[in-house]
C-alpha cells in the first residue's frame, strides 16, 4: 500500500512534457529587438550584425559587426543592410538573409503594378 501512494504522488508532481523540437526547426519563436544581435546570411557567408531598427517581425535593418571575408559581395564592417526572415525550402529551417537591391526593386515594381491595376479598375 505504501509503495502505491509514493508512485501516485511522484507522477502528480512531474511537469507536463512537451514534444522536443530541434532548434533549427523552430519557426517564428525568435523576434529581434533593437540593439540585439543577429546572424545574417549575405552572399556566400554568415555575418554577425547588430539590429538597428525593427521594421516588422520578419524584416529588420542591421549593421554588420563582424569582418566580411567573402569577395563575392561588396559589404564591409559597419555597413547597414536590410534583412528578412527566410525559410529554407530544402531543410525547413529559418534564417535571416540580406534583402538584395534586385529583391527591393521587384517589390517596388509589384507595388506599382498593384497601384496601377487599382487605378485602372
Amino acid at each position: 500500500m505504501m509503495g502505491d501512494n509514493r508512485i501516485s504522488t511522484r507522477n502528480a508532481r512531474q511537469p507536463k512534457m512537451e514534444p522536443i523540437v530541434p532548434h533549427l526547426a523552430q519557426r517564428r519563436k525568435f523576434f529581434p529587438q533593437e540593439g540585439g544581435n543577429l546572424t545574417v546570411q549575405i552572399k556566400g557567408e554568415r555575418v554577425a550584425c547588430e539590429v538597428m531598427k525593427v521594421i516588422s517581425e520578419d524584416s529588420v535593418v542591421v549593421q554588420i559587426t563582424s569582418i566580411v571575408l567573402a569577395k563575392a559581395n561588396q559589404h564591409k564592417t559597419g555597413d547597414l543592410i536590410a534583412a528578412r526572415r527566410v525559410v529554407d525550402p530544402h531543410l525547413g529551417n529559418e534564417h535571416w538573409a540580406e534583402v538584395t537591391e534586385s529583391d527591393m526593386s521587384m517589390a517596388q515594381a509589384e507595388k506599382l503594378a498593384r497601384g496601377a491595376a487599382g487605378k485602372g479598375a
